[in-house]
């Protein structure tokens, strides 16, 4: 895993300028690759590279040029099909030079051009500067797992691994952009193509860009949509092709030259990754998992029933009290505002797991794939009652149920809900702040101003008559992408450690997804059959266990320990002033109010930590104040 970074000018650059500037762009994302850093330049691009050596440690280093200097690649992820590429690549006469799987996307470009994402089956973002042609070809992997920002100005292209190395170049603007504030208030992430800076941008997972004198063109490679309940296959044959592909999609990400451990949380997910890879490794898998003092959040008593279950080495990681001291440096790597608190965790997770090995098999996906999460069953009962509700009933709750304020009360959100579409729907369960708050907040009257991301992707991606499938495949596009992804990505490139996640191999998903509805979540529970593969490896209690999550104590911290920066930043004068203050003052004595008597309430907590994190990133980025 690496980090990379790319200026292109095709007007040409100025070579004094440029030095000083690219090395400044690399250095500040070299925690993504600590073994080494590589440069290209020539008269219209600079490109710089951090690597983490995990295959081919010695032969792997770039940016790599191919012999004619008429190509240079900055990669990043890892081609898990490299070696069947590198058999056909060899037998058209293509030679190579070292095992790494970068040569491959290098020969795989010249053979196949800009198709050649069609055959990568694995994770990545590259860049390309073909100095022939004139041309900067990039691309982002099918499901996202690896991010690459861009920044465009006329005949100028700057592309890097993270944020914070864009706006090391002088030319980057550091202006807030206000419409993608709001779908950060709505979602708790940037949902892709936005970002928190006006003219900055995430590329799309499953996306190509191709920069010409012509401008900037991004295409979509492969979607969602075209693969979604395709003819109904027999649950006993289903169930015997998703083992074996789960168990290919493990075997792939087991190749490595450096030391390779799992995160094992004890649930369903993390066990069946953590069960299939010791059945294929010699020596006990490593791994690794996060415990707090509340056993409400602590899941380290399953994860040692399953350690013990398969014979790994086992580590356990607490969240000590250090949260202040480190919650700006947690957000400087996460280069975004972001209200999932679960990034907190994980940050620790993968720096304990970084002391022992090199790269971390993961679960993720599993829960989207699966239909795993609690909101599928919520948007099932709620479409179900709707459609069952009389047309009179829907429209006198409308009237007689107040937004706002009580909406945050147990039950009166359900009541909400009735005759909504699915999209409205699913987006009012995954919101965080309703568009009537955010109006309150910011002054703005976002229903009105754009549609919700939500919303607009069920247009996009929903499945005709099928709640369960549309509501899977919107989370994917956006939650998993955009949340899920981005943070381990974020928070494990922290610690120069390499995550992979086998469920979301680009197969697997694509055959999961066609699966029937039925086989993932019946309206009662979820992962049907992904639980019923493993039902003769696992005891009942691993099985049956409700999912957790990786929940955290935020309630506890924001009234403790991250208590003085909630007084500097949002109660006091430390804030950005983009934020209604008599609003969030308000907000506070509600979430103080909640406290008193959380059992009538919605948890706020997210709301507070949502803007916090927005204060301490603006603190961080816009004013330039780390410590």
């Amino acid at each position: 895993m690496c980090g990379l970074i790319s200026i292109t000018d095709l007007d040409g650059i100025n070579r004094q300028e440029v030095d000083e500037i690219l090395e400044k762009m690399t250095s500040s994302i070299s925690h993504r690759g600590p073994d080494c850093a590589g440069y290209f330049v020539d008269a219209q691009n600079a490109t710089g590279h951090r690597r983490l050596s995990v295959i081919d440690i010695d032969g792997g280093q770039q940016p790599w040029v191919s012999p004619d200097n008429k190509l240079c690649l900055a990669f990043n992820g890892e081609i898990y099909n490299h070696k069947e590429l590198r058999e056909i690549l060899v037998a058209r006469g293509y030679h190579y030079s070292s095992h790494c799987d970068t040569q491959t996307v290098l020969f795989a470009y010249q053979e196949w051009g800009e198709q050649c994402v069609e055959h990568f089956r694995g994770m990545f973002a590259f860049v390309i500067w073909d100095v022939e042609n004139q041309k900067v070809f990039a691309a982002r992997d099918r499901l996202g797992l690896k991010p690459l920002y861009y920044y465009v100005n006329g005949t100028t292209l700057v592309l890097a691994s993270e944020l914070k190395a864009l706006l090391q170049h002088p030319d980057i603007p550091k202006v807030v952009d206000s419409n993608a504030l709001i779908d950060y208030l709505r979602l708790g992430y940037y949902p892709a193509p936005q970002t928190p800076l006006k003219n900055v941008f995430k590329l799309q997972s499953g996306s190509t860009l191709l920069f010409t004198s012509s401008g900037v063109e991004c295409k979509q490679y492969w979607s969602l949509t075209l693969h979604a309940e395709p003819e109904v296959e027999e649950y006993s044959v289903a169930k015997v092709r998703l083992e074996a592909l789960v168990k290919e999609a493990v075997d792939y990400r087991l190749e490595s030259d450096v030391p390779i451990g799992a995160f094992l949380s004890g649930g369903i997910d993390s066990s069946i990754i953590t069960a299939y890879a010791s059945a294929r490794l010699e020596q006990p898998l490593n791994t690794y998992c996060i415990t707090f003092d509340d056993e409400v959040f602590d899941e380290s008593v399953f994860a040692r029933e399953v350690s013990d279950l398969f014979g790994t080495n086992h580590t356990e990681t607490e969240v000590h009290n250090d949260l202040v001291r480190d919650i700006k440096k947690i957000l400087w790597h996460m280069d975004e505002p972001f209200a999932d608190d679960s990034a907190i965790p994980t940050y620790y997770l993968c720096r304990e797991a970084k002391k022992h090995m090199t790269v971390a098999l993961s679960g993720d996906g599993a829960d989207e794939l699966f239909a795993g999460y609690s909101w599928y069953q919520q948007l099932l009962a709620n479409y179900r009652y709707s459609r069952e509700l009389p047309g009179s009933i829907k429209k006198l709750l409308k009237k007689i149920i107040p937004r706002g304020y009580f909406s945050n009360m147990r039950g009166v959100s359900f009541l909400e809900n009735m005759g909504l579409s699915v999209g409205e729907q699913h987006a009012n369960l995954r919101s965080i702040f309703s568009d009537s708050s955010i109006q309150l907040l910011i002054g703005v009257n976002s229903s009105e101003n754009q549609e919700h991301p939500i919303v607009k992707a069920h247009r996009s991606l929903g499945v005709a008559g099928n709640t369960l499938a549309s509501t899977q495949l919107v989370d994917m596009s956006l939650y998993l992408a955009e949340d899920i992804l981005m943070k381990v990505d974020k928070m494990s490139m922290a610690h120069g450690l390499e995550v992979r996640a086998p469920f979301l191999d680009h197969k697997l998903v694509e055959y999961s997804l066609g699966l029937p509805s039925r086989y993932k979540n019946d309206g009662k529970t979820g992962k049907i059959i992904l639980k019923d593969i493993v039902r003769n490896i696992f005891p009942p209690s691993i099985i049956r266990r409700k999912k957790q999550g990786f929940s955290t104590p935020l309630r506890h911290w924001l009234l403790e320990e991250l208590n003085p920066l909630v007084e500097q930043y949002l109660l006091g004068d430390g804030g950005s002033g983009l934020f209604d203050r008599k609003e969030v003052a308000l907000l506070w004595a509600k979430f103080l109010r909640q406290n008193n008597s959380p059992s009538i309430y919605i948890d706020i907590s997210q709301q507070i930590w949502a803007l916090l994190s927005f204060e301490l990133w603006y603190d961080i980025f816009i004013l330039g104040r780390e410590d």
